[in-house]
């Protein structure tokens, strides 16, 4: 394990696949200048979704959306910005 808890070697080989691979994804939705920048925001946006559902902070009944059809959303969001530049 690295300083600071993150764990090294092998994760970080993967983690580096798994960014790239996802990276190209998203180039083929919004356009390789922009890739980098949405890759973020998705995994980012996410990420954040699934803390709020684990934390119980994502109630549906109150918010009228569930993870699923934020993170759909989201989505939805990034890949309309290409037709919209």
């Amino acid at each position: 394990m690295r300083p600071g808890g993150r764990p090294g070697g092998g994760a970080d080989a993967a983690a580096g696949r798994f960014q790239g691979e996802f990276t190209a994804v998203v180039a083929d939705l919004v356009g390789e200048p922009s890739a980098r920048h949405y890759s973020a925001l998705l995994l980012a946006g996410a990420h954040g979704i699934a803390d709020m559902e684990l934390s119980g902070h994502l109630d549906p009944g109150s918010l009228g959306s569930s993870a699923d059809e934020l993170v759909d959303t989201l989505v939805r969001m990034v890949a309309n910005t290409r037709a919209a530049t």
